[in-house]
């Protein structure tokens, strides 16, 4: 998946949360992806910067976490492969595997700072 697509979706998500505090800054948006959408925390933080710009949620730390691949396979395996471009069990080498974790996209969490002076004004 495309950084910028990704980063645009995320704060797509982020600016609507902030509607509930129209006086609150985003400090930090906390993300999980999957290790097979090979997304890169540096493109998704200049991705954000650049979509954030002049909003509430504009100076926020982007962090994503990566969850790394893991299968099932029907000879009982469970757990990791060598290489998650070609989905292969360790223990068989069969490429009948379940995938368990390795494709997900979560918004974990948005971190908002709302100053309290101003929302008492309101």
């Amino acid at each position: 998946m495309h950084e910028g697509d990704f980063t645009q979706a995320v704060v797509d998500h982020v600016l609507k949360t902030l509607e509930a505090y129209p006086q609150g800054r985003v400090k930090r948006v906390q993300l999980k992806t999957g290790e097979m959408l090979h997304i890169v925390q540096e493109s998704v933080q200049f991705y954000y910067d650049l979509l954030t710009k002049d909003t509430n949620a504009a100076g926020a730390q982007v962090e994503v976490e990566e969850v790394p691949v893991r299968i099932v396979c029907g000879c009982g395996y469970d757990g990791g492969v060598k290489d998650h471009h070609v989905l292969v069990c360790p223990t068989c080498a069969s490429r009948k595997v379940e995938v368990m974790s390795g494709k997900e996209i979560e918004l974990v969490n948005v971190e908002i700072e709302v100053d309290a002076a101003m929302s008492d004004e309101q």
